[in-house]
Parts: C-alpha cells; sequence; structure tokens
C-alpha cells in the first residue's frame, strides 16, 4: 500500500513538472511576439511623407517672389524720391522729374505684377490663389493707381492727349477697368464737341500724342520699360 502511495506522489509530481513546462513553452512565442514590436521601429506618421513635397514648394514660391519684391523694393524707392522732391516748396519742385518717377514707379509695379501672375501659373490650387493674392493683385492696384492720378493730372492741365494715352495703359494693364473706358469715352465726346466748333490746335493731333507722351514722361523719345531695366533718369 506505502508503494502505490509513494508511486501516486512521483506520477502526480511528474506531471506537475510536464505542466510548467508546457506552459513557458506555450508563452515564449507570444513573449518573443511582443518584444519583436516593441523592438520595431516606429511607423512614420502619414503627414511625414508629404513633408519634402512641402518644403519644396515653399522653396519654389520663394525663389519666385524674389524677383517681384526686387522690383517692388525699386518702385518704392523711386516713389520715396518723388516724395522728397514733393516736400520742397511749390517754386523749387521739379514737375517732370515727379511725373518721370510716378510713371517709372507705375511700371514697375506693374512688372511685378506681370511677373507674379507668370509665376503662378506654375502653382496649383492654393498655392496659386495664395501667390495671386499676395504678389500681382496688390502690386497691379498700385501700378494702375499712379496711372490714373498720372491721368487725372494731365487732365486738369488740359493735356488730353496725354490723358487718354495713361487711360489707354490702364487698359491694357486692366483690359476691363471700367473707369478708364468711362474717362476715354468722356474724353473722346469732349474732343468731338470741340472739334465741331472748330476749335483745338495741333496738339490734338493723335500723330503727336505719342511722341510728348514719351518725352513727357520717360525722359526721352524712346519708350524705354525702367521695370525691367531696374534704371531710371534720376
Amino acid at each position: 500500500m506505502k508503494f502505490l502511495w509513494v508511486w501516486a506522489l512521483v506520477g502526480l509530481f511528474t506531471l506537475g513538472v510536464a505542466s510548467v513546462a508546457w506552459g513557458q513553452a506555450a508563452a515564449a512565442p507570444a513573449a518573443d511576439a511582443d518584444k519583436a514590436k516593441t523592438d520595431a521601429p516606429a511607423a512614420a506618421p502619414a503627414g511625414d511623407a508629404a513633408a519634402p513635397v512641402v518644403k519644396a514648394n515653399a522653396n519654389k514660391m520663394e525663389a519666385g517672389a524674389k524677383s517681384v519684391k526686387d522690383l517692388v523694393a525699386k518702385a518704392e524707392q523711386t516713389l520715396e524720391l518723388v516724395n522728397k522732391e514733393k516736400e520742397k516748396p511749390a517754386e523749387k519742385q521739379d514737375a517732370k522729374k515727379i511725373s518721370q518717377g510716378k510713371m517709372m514707379a507705375a511700371r514697375m509695379y506693374v512688372n511685378a505684377a506681370q511677373k507674379a501672375a507668370g509665376f503662378a501659373r506654375s502653382l496649383k490650387g492654393d498655392d496659386k490663389d495664395s501667390f495671386i493674392s499676395q504678389y500681382d493683385k496688390p502690386n497691379r492696384e498700385k501700378g494702375i493707381a499712379l496711372l490714373f492720378e498720372l491721368a487725372q493730372e494731365a487732365e486738369q492741365k488740359k493735356d488730353f492727349r496725354m490723358a487718354v494715352l495713361l487711360y489707354q495703359e490702364i487698359l491694357r494693364d486692366d483690359p476691363k477697368n471700367a473707369e478708364a473706358e468711362a474717362a476715354l469715352k468722356r474724353l473722346a465726346e469732349e474732343q468731338k464737341a470741340i472739334a465741331s466748333k472748330g476749335g483745338g490746335s495741333d496738339k490734338t493731333n493723335p500723330k503727336d500724342w505719342e511722341k510728348n507722351y514719351k518725352q513727357d514722361y520717360t525722359g526721352g523719345y524712346s519708350h524705354t520699360d525702367w521695370g525691367k531695366t531696374g534704371r531710371s533718369t534720376w
């Protein structure tokens, strides 16, 4: 009987050891799998894959904006000279220099806007809209505002030929500008009325207008695009 109890205890002990061994063996693969997950490098967030593309677009836009900013800076420097001239006593002001400066600044602003519009064609979506709103529209508006100022000054001086040419230049930059169209129509009607009464002079001859326009506003008879050359007669 004692032997039976001994063999029973030995059997139970052997069964317990085997169970522990089998449990450890079963747990090992799961532990290894957990360790592999812990040691594996973390996956990059989905947004990081687009980071190089975003940076490339930003660099591209910055490079495109540089030439625009350079022209705008020259326009602003020219206007500073204009303002300094206007600060002088009226009898010492150089009216021709003021007119030339305004015209050069206007063309620089418009050229900056044209450069911005051209560069924006290479962009898409929000980048394109942002570039246009920042570099095209505001500079075009500044240039056209200066041209309007010059045209109105010409009208006040009864220099209608100059006013017409300036309004025409506005329409070249902004073909849908209703104010310039209305001004040209009004001036045309006024000139017809004067001509019907036998008024006018050789100064109203359209053939002479462009020559006088070039001389008065660019410092010579050649229609130099100062916005592109970056130079001026100052």
